[in-house]
Parts: C-alpha cells; structure tokens; sequence
C-alpha cells in the first residue's frame, strides 16, 4: 500500500514545529483570536500567521472572523501525530540499549520499557552505565543480579561501602564460571572478595550457564545492561514495571536453581 499524498502531508505538519503548536493550542483552548495564538508563541507574528493561513488552507484549523479553532479532522490528526512524536522521541531514548542487546535472548517487549531509564556510555562519559550500576548496587538494601562479568574497580566500590555501614543488607549476586575464576585468581581482587565475603547479608553464587547480559533487581527496580560484542557495557537500562520485575525474578530463579555457593 502507497501513502504518497499521507506522508506528504505529514511531512507539510511536521517539518514546522510552529504548525505542530499552533494545532496543540487549538485542540486545548478551543478557539484562539491571532493575538491570544501569538501569545502563545515567540516566533514573529507575521510566521505565525502565515503558517496558521496555511493550515486553514489544508482544511486542518477554521478561521471566522479573526477567530481561529480546529477542525474535527485536524483534531484526530494532531491527536495521532503527537502520538507518533512520542512514540519516536521514546524509541530513539531506548534505542541505544537495543542496538546492543541480543533479541533471541531477551524476553521484554519494547512497550514494558516505554518509561525505562536509560544510561548511555558515551565519548565524554564510556563508564556510565557501570558507575550508574555501581552506585545503585553499593547504596541498595536488597539485591539480586546475574554478572556476566565483574569490574574491580567497581566491586572495591562496593565492598568500601559495605564496609561503610557495616553490613545489614541482603544482597545475594550469581557469576559465571569464568567470573568466579577471575574473583578467586586475580590478586587485585584478594582483599575486596575476602572482604565481602566475609560481610554479612552478601553471598556469591556460581552458575555453570552462561549469562548473556547483566540483569538484577535492586530494591524493587530492573536493572539491564546492554554490552558490546568485547563485553564492554553500553547503556543500562531501568525501570520499575511489573512485567520487567517478574521477568528478571524468573530469570535470576531459573539461573539459581542450577548455580553452587562460591568458593574461594
């Protein structure tokens, strides 16, 4: 099906942000004088007016005596098109995460993610999502997270603030194989695993899976992260959604029901 004469006249509405407002306005007051439109806006009047005229051409918005309102038909459409504003504005917030998570693998749909928060690594800023990880992790009072991999820096981060407050927590984290070698051989990690280990309310689980992104639930939120094909983090992502909670709770069970206690 071909939307040739549609799409151009989405792309007349869209391309002026100033159209776009003058039909928001209109849907909300009703109707609008060109002062009370002007007031609404801080373009020059004469732009206003001119792309108000051009609306009333296209049949989108009325104008009676001065007096402008919209029309039925260009009611629903600003309607769908703020919709369709919205829905872009939130894939292009999202999109980072999923340009690096494996689909086959994940189990959410975009529309449970539509309030998520997202943390992008970025040129200014590549550890991000890790520091973001970190601090919510180190600040939580109960915690459950599958670790693909482990960052020494930041698990001193978390073992100094443990030791901080002196425990109270309940924090249990499930590693791979791989990372259970790397905590148990590392020498800069001797002192940090010994100390956490030792912490009361923090116990270390090995799986004998593979864990194909990070995935967690601290203190009631989702925690996801998304890696590059090296491992590296790229974005975290967050959100406090039912179906997002249950999902990861299943997830973290169906990966502890198969893992062993870590030993050192």
């Amino acid at each position: 099906m071909v939307y040739q004469d549609e799409l151009q006249e989405i792309e007349f509405i869209a391309r002026s942000e100033n159209r776009v407002q003058i039909l928001e306005e209109l849907r909300k007051a009703g109707t609008l004088s060109k002062e009370e439109l002007r007031g609404t806006s801080e373009v020059a009047r004469t732009t206003l007016v001119r792309n108000a005229d051009a609306l009333v051409e296209r049949g989108w918005i009325e104008n009676s005596n001065n007096q402008y309102s919209i029309t039925p038909c260009g009611e629903l459409l600003v309607e769908e098109l703020t919709g369709l504003l919205e829905t872009v504005r939130e894939a292009k917030r999202l999109q980072p995460f999923f340009q690096w998570m494996p689909p086959a693998a994940f189990g959410l749909s975009v529309e449970v993610l539509l309030d998520a928060d997202v943390t992008v690594s970025t040129s200014e800023n590549p550890y991000a999502p890790v520091n973001r990880h970190v601090e919510t992790l180190a600040s939580a009072e109960r915690a459950r997270c599958l670790l693909p991999a482990v960052d020494p820096q930041g698990m001193r981060t978390v073992e100094r603030r443990f030791a901080a407050r002196d425990g109270g927590g309940d924090h249990e984290l499930i590693v791979t194989e791989n990372v259970a070698e790397t905590l148990r051989t590392d020498p800069a990690l001797d002192e940090t695993i010994d100390a956490l280990l030792s912490t009361d309310g923090i116990a270390v689980r090995v799986s004998p899976r593979d864990v194909p992104y990070y995935a967690g639930i601290l203190d009631g939120v989702v925690q996801i992260g998304a890696s590059d094909g090296k491992g590296v983090p790229q974005a975290l992502l967050e959100t406090d959604a039912d179906e997002a909670r249950e999902w990861v709770r299943a997830l973290y069970r169906d990966y502890r029901a198969q893992s062993t206690a870590f030993d050192r």
